[in-house]
Order: C-alpha cells, then sequence, then structure tokens
C-alpha cells in the first residue's frame, strides 16, 4: 500500500468533524497540515475525495465509498491496539508453557495456582515434554516460555535462572551397597543402572558427565518417568540416579538413600568461574599425550619417593611443597592399589601376579614380565586419575632392556616373550569400556614401534617383530600399532608388517622418519627428542613426557577455498585466486590461535611423576613446561585441493567456464548442471593421482 496511514487518519477526521480546522484542533495539528495531507491524498488516489463549502466541506461520492472502508479498517487497528494493550496489562490473552511432567508437578503448580488467581482472564495451556522438546518447541514459537535445564547453546534465548538442581545417585533403604562410604564415578557405573531415557537433557548431562571422566553408561533400565526413577529404586531394582530437589519426600521419609560420591577438584561455581576466565581443551584435564614411563619404572616408587623428599627439603615456595606433597601422596596411592590386586591375586591362587605386585612399583622391574605388569598399572591409574587417550608409546624402546636380559640369562625364549606380549596386548582390551572414545578402539592406547636412532642406525629390534607378531595373531583392536620407518628400513619389516593389514587390522599406521625427524629439529625440538618422537591417538607427533597440545581444534581447509570462490569473478589469474585462498587460511589460523590464549590444565601429580623435569623444576605437568605448542587438524585437504586443481584447470588453463559460470553453478549446487557437475567430479584432477 503506497499511502500511509497517517493520511487515512486525517482523512477519517475530517470526514467526521466535516471541517478542515475542526479537524486540525482535533488532530492536534495545524490546519494547513491537514490541508496539505488531503491535497497529498488525493494526488495520490487521483480522485477529488471533499467537495469545499463557505462553512466547511462534504465528502465526494468516491469520498463516502473511501471513507466507509477506511473507518472500518482503522477501526479494527484501534481495537487491535487495545486488546495489544490489554493483553500487556494480563487483562486477557493465552500463556503457552513448555516444561516436563517432572518440573510441572515439582516446581510450577504452586506458581500457576497463583498466576491463575491473579489474572484469571489469562488461558493457561501446558505444553509436556523433555527440556530438550521444551526448547525446540520455544525455538518454533510453539509456546511463549520453556523450563529446562541450561542448554548448550542459547542462540537468540533469553535465560532466566530459576533453581539449582543437582543429579544425585540412590538406592532403597535395603539395597546391597554401603552407606558409609564414598564411591568413585567407575563404581557407581558397575551398579544396575536405572536412568532417564537418552533424549532427556538429564541424562545427556550425565553421558557427557561420565564420558568426561573416562567412563561409558551402560543402564540396565532406561525410563521416560523421573517418578519411575524414584519407585524403583524403591523395590530395589538398582541404583537410580535423580534429581535431588524433585525427590525430597522420598529421601526424607528413608524411602530411598543418596549413595555418596568423591567430589570432583573443583565446585560447579569454581568450574563455571574458570570456564569464564580461562580457554578449555576438551574438559581440561591432562591428555593425549605420551608420558614416560621407562623413566618411572627404571626407579620405582621407592627411589622416586627419595628424589622428591629431596626436592621437598630444598623447596622455597608453598606451592613448590604443596606439589611434591602431592606426588608423593600419589605414589602412596597407587602403591595402595597395586596392594588390593595383590590380596586379590593371593586369594585365587594367582602366585606369580602376587609375587610381582609384591616386587613392583616399589622397585624397578627384573623381568619383562614385571616390566609390562608396572605399564600396565601405570596406564590404567592414570584412567582412573582421568587423563585419559594417553598413548604406550615406543614400548619396543623402553622394554628392550628388560627382554634382552631375560633371553641372555636364559630366563626367557622368545615364543615365551611374544605369550607374554600377547597377554598384555589382551589385558589393552579389557575395561576397555570405561575409556572415553568415540567408538571401541578409540581411546588412545597406541604403540609405536622401530625408527631411527640419531647416530643413523636402524632402532627396530627382536622386540619391535614380535609386537608385531602378536597383533597379527591376536587381531584384536588394542593397541594400535605405528610404524616408524626411514631409508635404511629393511625390505623384510614391510613385508611383516603388511600381513597385518592383510588380516584387515586397518594398522600399521606409518611414519616417515626422513620427513618428521628434520621437521621436529626445524621447529626447535632437542635432537634427542626429535628421534625419540611418539605418536598421539590420531597420529600426532608427541614427544614422550612432555605436553604439546596436539588435538586443539580443525582448520577448514575448504572453507577456506568456499570463501574465495564468492571472488572468484575478481580474481583474473589463478595465482590471484590462490593467494586469496591462501590469505583465507591465515586468517582462519589467527582466529583459532586466539583461541588458545590464558589456557586452563588440571593439575596432575601422577602424570608429572613421568614427566622428565617436573621434579627438577618443582612445577606440575599442567604448567608450561619445555615445549608448549599447540596443534590444529587439516579438515577436507583432499576436497579443498580438487576444487582448487578444477578451478585452475576449467577456468583459467582451459578456460572451459568463465568465473562468474562457475560461481553461477556454486550458488545454484548444479542444479540444472549436471553435466558440468559430472565433469568436475569425474574428469578433473584427483589429489594423490599425479595429475
Amino acid at each position: 500500500m503506497a499511502v500511509k496511514l497517517e493520511l487515512y487518519r486525517i482523512f477519517r477526521t475530517v470526514a467526521e468533524e466535516k471541517s478542515i480546522s475542526a479537524a486540525a484542533k482535533t488532530l492536534f495539528i495545524s490546519q494547513s497540515a491537514v490541508s496539505q495531507s488531503i491535497h497529498q491524498l488525493e494526488e495520490q488516489l487521483q480522485v477529488r475525495l471533499f467537495s469545499r463549502q463557505p462553512r466547511g466541506v462534504t465528502l465526494t461520492g468516491e469520498g463516502r465509498l473511501l471513507y466507509d472502508y477506511v473507518r472500518s479498517a482503522i477501526s479494527l487497528i484501534e481495537t487491535g491496539e487495545e486488546k495489544l494493550q490489554q493483553s500487556r496489562e494480563l487483562m486477557m490473552g493465552q500463556l503457552v508453557i513448555g516444561a516436563s511432567d517432572t518440573v510441572t508437578r515439582s516446581l510450577l503448580l504452586p506458581y500457576l495456582q497463583r498466576f491463575h488467581r491473579a489474572y484469571p482472564a489469562i488461558r493457561l495451556k501446558v505444553l509436556n515434554g523433555t527440556s530438550y522438546e521444551a526448547l525446540q518447541m520455544l525455538r518454533a514459537g510453539q509456546v511463549d516460555l520453556a523450563f529446562a535445564s541450561t542448554p548448550q547453546e542459547t542462540g537468540q534465548l533469553v535465560l532466566r535462572r530459576c533453581m539449582e538442581i543437582h543429579n544425585v545417585f540412590v538406592a532403597g533403604r535395603d539395597y546391597p551397597c554401603e552407606a558409609d562410604r564414598a564411591y568413585t564415578l567407575a563404581e557407581l557405573s558397575r551398579f544396575p543402572l536405572i536412568l532417564l531415557e537418552r533424549k532427556s537433557s538429564a541424562r545427556r548431562f550425565l553421558e557427557r558427565f561420565f564420558t568426561r571422566n573416562g567412563i561409558t553408561l551402560k543402564p540396565e533400565i532406561e525410563l521416560c518417568s523421573h517418578e519411575l526413577l524414584v519407585d524403583l529404586a524403591t523395590i530395589g531394582l538398582g541404583v537410580a540416579c535423580i534429581t535431588r530437589e524433585f525427590a525430597l519426600p522420598a529421601l526424607q521419609t528413608g524411602q530411598i538413600r543418596e549413595l555418596r560420591t568423591i567430589p570432583e577438584i573443583h565446585t560447579e561455581e569454581e568450574d563455571r568461574k574458570l570456564h569464564e576466565t580461562h580457554a578449555f581443551h576438551e574438559n581440561g584435564r591432562v591428555f593425549n599425550m605420551c608420558p614416560d614411563y621407562g623413566m618411572l619404572m627404571a626407579d620405582g616408587f621407592t627411589k622416586k619417593a627419595e628424589k622428591i623428599r629431596a626436592q621437598l627439603e630444598a623447596a622455597q615456595t608453598p606451592e613448590q611443597k604443596e606439589f611434591l606433597q602431592a606426588m608423593l601422596d600419589v605414589l602412596d596411592l597407587v602403591t595402595a592399589f597395586a596392594a588390593r590386586y595383590r590380596e586379590e591375586a593371593v586369594r585365587v591362587g594367582n602366585q606369580t601376579v602376587a609375587d610381582m605386585l609384591a616386587w613392583i612399583p616399589a622397585n624397578a622391574p627384573r623381568t619383562l614380565l614385571e616390566a609390562l605388569q608396572f605399564l600396565r598399572l601405570l596406564h590404567y591409574a592414570m584412567w582412573c586419575n582421568g587423563n585419559y587417550h594417553n598413548t604406550l608409546g615406543r614400548i619396543d624402546q623402553f622394554l628392550y632392556p628388560y627382554y634382552r636380559h631375560d633371553v641372555d640369562a636364559g630366563l626367557l625364549t622368545k615364543d615365551e616373550a611374544l605369550e607374554q606380549l600377547e597377554e598384555f596386548f589382551i589385558s589393552c582390551n579389557r575395561d576397555s569400556d570405561l575409556y572415553i572414545g568415540i567408538q571401541q578402539g578409540d581411546n588412545g592406547q597406541t604403540i609405536v614401534l622401530g625408527g631411527s636412532n640419531a647416530d643413523g642406525s636402524d632402532a627396530y629390534n627382536e622386540l619391535s617383530e614380535l609386537c608385531l607378531l602378536a597383533s597379527r595373531d591376536l587381531c584384536l583392536i588394542d593397541p594400535k600399532v605405528n610404524l616408524r620407518v626411514h631409508k635404511n628400513t629393511p625390505l623384510s619389516v614391510y613385508e611383516l608388517a603388511t600381513t597385518l593389514t592383510k588380516k584387515g587390522l586397518g594398522f600399521p599406521q606409518y611414519t616417515n622418519d626422513e620427513i618428521v625427524v628434520p621437521a621436529l629439529l626445524h621447529w626447535g625440538y632437542d635432537r634427542a627428542d626429535a628421534y625419540n618422537y611418539t605418536l598421539a591417538a590420531c597420529w600426532e607427533i608427541l614427544v614422550p613426557g612432555y605436553m604439546d597440545l596436539v588435538n586443539w581444534d580443525s582448520l577448514n581447509f575448504l572453507k577456506s577455498v568456499q570463501d574465495a570462490c564468492e571472488q572468484l569473478p575478481a580474481c583474473n589469474t589463478y595465482d590471484a585466486f590462490a593467494a586469496l585462498v591462501q590469505k583465507n587460511i591465515a586468517a582462519q589460523a589467527e582466529t583459532l590461535m586466539a583461541g588458545t590464549k590464558n589456557v586452563y590444565k588440571e593439575p596432575s601429580p601422577l602424570v608429572s611423576l613421568m614427566c622428565p623435569d617436573c621434579l627438577e623444576q618443582m612445577r606440575d605437568i599442567s604448567a608450561p613446561g619445555k615445549y608448549n605448542n599447540y596443534g590444529f587438524h587439516g579438515d577436507g585437504l583432499a576436497t579443498a585441493a580438487d576444487s582448487m586443481a578444477a578451478i585452475r584447470k576449467y577456468v583459467y588453463d582451459e578456460k572451459t567456464f568463465t568465473p562468474a559460470q562457475m560461481l553461477d553453478m556454486l550458488h545454484a549446487d548444479f542444479k540444472g548442471y549436471e553435466r558440468e557437475q559430472n565433469m568436475l567430479r569425474y574428469e578433473g584432477p584427483k589429489f594423490g593421482n599425479d595429475d
């Protein structure tokens, strides 16, 4: 509608007052403004609306026709405004609320009652659903407000905190569990669990919390009702995770009892404040690294404790003393942990394990079997400590002296050593459900074999060979094998390694020392560390005993190409286009690097025991150390390369398409350009084809 509504308001008033001057008084504007408005309206409609009379004005036939419609239209608008005002003043209207049954019953009922008494003309409507469903209804405009757990993605939502709730584990009064002890998360996960269904926000929060601590939940019973959780726990079917605030009557009467848990290092409020002021890599734990197991094993806990006490005498600050005491405490805790296993070994009559655990971890291992047991203990203790995705490292190097000693002393044959390795590999596949990961096997249990020494000699040895044989014979998913190769790697090593691939294992992965070692030296790594490199769970480069954050974020190569394509018509040459892609990559990298400032890492005295300079410098491994590099994955590299190669060939070299035509096809997502899409997809040069 081209005519402004205000002109119609003035027209209606003049028609009803039958006078320009009277209308001006009613509207509180000047007579000239009224006259100009009527003139403007007549000009726009190209009709005469009023006849001028000595004592005022009267409507023409066209004016009367228009007036009937204008009066009705403006009356409807004014009525709408009035209704809207009444709604704002809660004199009429409807309020639609989204909430779960439990929240409605346990939280909202008294508030709904009070609201209805105060504003009886407002129609209340409650739509039930999980927190996730209530938020979806809110985003879709189906409800006016939603009561839900705090969403991870707030978007355009306005949040108001109503109450703080706490998830707790409960059991019936007669359920066989100890009420006077605190349970670890791992212990809780082993109970027959009764949980809400997966789509509930409470369940998703619980899953994330346990996964963050390296534990996968496997409930016996899944329900859609919080009240049923309480009911089934009451009759002793298992341990339920409930919201404490929504089950107070059952807790207060003793119908169910709360199981105590070992608390996190930080309270929820402390954790929230840390996230406000620091950058976090995943959950902030020390993880995805390769500890120097061999260093700690070579000392044994007794000798290591002596070194720590010597440093404790030299410590100057309270922080140094606290850190060193924490290291001693950890040694005691792992020793007690091993002692419990020794007691169980004695109980079941396994004298071999009992004898080993009487010697280690207090002392350095004397045999390959003791060394494997020591390694298994340390690696598992890290998982229990929340330090996940840590690799096993170059086991063929730091375990080789024990193997060589046993064979040379006649204590062990090569076949017996193979059997011991296979037992160790089997143990890596036990309790893997407690390990954090996207899928089975994605838990960081990797080993690195072979490689080149700093003097140019081959590091591949008999133990390297036995590890390949054990992996091939067992065909287990863990540990994953990485094989370091170089120009002097014998052909026989490749031939043995390919027999694993033939079995369908998906490994070994191959890493070229001729590329990696010079690159590490170029970026400032010490020569000894560069030649001792190992690999992380996703095959990033690591140095044993030091913590680089190698998997911080990802850089999207394809996005850099896609964004550059928007300016394709302005690029007269391929080099100009490629320079634009490079500029976009650099901009992405700058953004990613900005996210690594003020990083928080939760201290880990346990892992610090396996870092070469933590004890000497009296600092936790979470503090900045020898190397402090951040790694970014490069996503979509092959697709980005294919796209750039196609643009170079078909736009700039052969000129099959103009830059504008290519951009039009991209904007259309190749709808209507299927023939051109097939040519680009199947005939264009491809990454890895050397074309």
